[in-house]
């Protein structure tokens, strides 16, 4: 009897284990309406020797960089957006983003447990020589690889390329939330006496894989965050 209560034991930690967790079920409409935005890590810098985990060495970095500190938070806070951004989920393939007077419509893809939003309309952007890079570096630590496509050299003009793209959102559910992943990246490439900053934050979430590609005099940061949408 002794045996047998054990391995029923056993048997429901195997289970409890192995239970996946399952995005909320969809209603269709059903809108959500943002609330605050939130770091969900804290701030990583990085080089190409490796992770730097000093946090006085990062603070350092940011307090010099004073143009950074609105991208970043060294401290966990959240910042209230007062449903600036709607997003009403029409169908279980369309959604619609309301921002301000601006409204787009998206299509919807499952991967596990997040939901990717492709814009249905594209728009043409630009790579300057200078900008190439970087948007070369941010494609490989992103863990969604931005749409870019029909891209066309510009040999004979600042302008590297024109090329075609489409804005994405990538989101997961949570109970009456919906969490928008975004990214903030920054830059700094060069010497002390010459040196160029480039920073961005974006709808992504972070993919270290990228970060072969770190020169021996680039510096790193990032920090992800998550817009949170509450329905309604």
């Amino acid at each position: 009897m002794k045996i047998l209560y054990r391995l029923l034991l056993l048997l429901g930690v195997f289970t409890a284990c192995n239970k996946e967790e399952v995005a909320p079920e969809l209603q269709y409409p059903s809108t959500y309406a943002s609330k605050n935005m939130h770091n969900t890590t804290s701030v990583r810098m990085y080089t190409s020797n490796g992770e730097v985990k000093d946090a006085a060495v990062i603070s350092a970095f940011l307090q010099k960089n004073t143009q950074l500190t609105p991208f970043y938070h060294l401290k966990d806070k959240a910042i209230e957006t007062g449903g600036a951004e709607k997003l009403t989920f029409l169908n279980a393939q369309e959604a619609e983003l309301v921002s301000g007077t601006n409204t787009q419509r998206f299509n919807i893809a499952k991967n596990g447990l997040e939901l990717i939003l492709t814009n249905q309309q594209e728009t043409t952007g630009t790579y300057n020589r200078e900008s190439e890079a970087f948007a070369d570096f941010t494609y490989a630590i992103s863990k969604y690889k931005p749409i870019v496509y029909d891209k066309v050299a510009m040999p004979l003009q600042d302008i590297s390329y024109f090329y075609k793209t489409k804005s994405q959102i990538f989101i997961t559910l949570k109970k009456n939330e919906a969490h928008f992943h975004r990214l903030a990246v920054t830059l700094k490439r060069g010497t002390k006496e010459a040196y160029r900053f480039n920073t961005l934050r974006y709808n992504n979430q972070f993919d270290p894989t990228g970060l072969s590609l770190l020169r021996n005099t680039d510096t790193l940061i990032v920090q992800e965050f998550v817009v949170v949408a509450a329905k309604e």
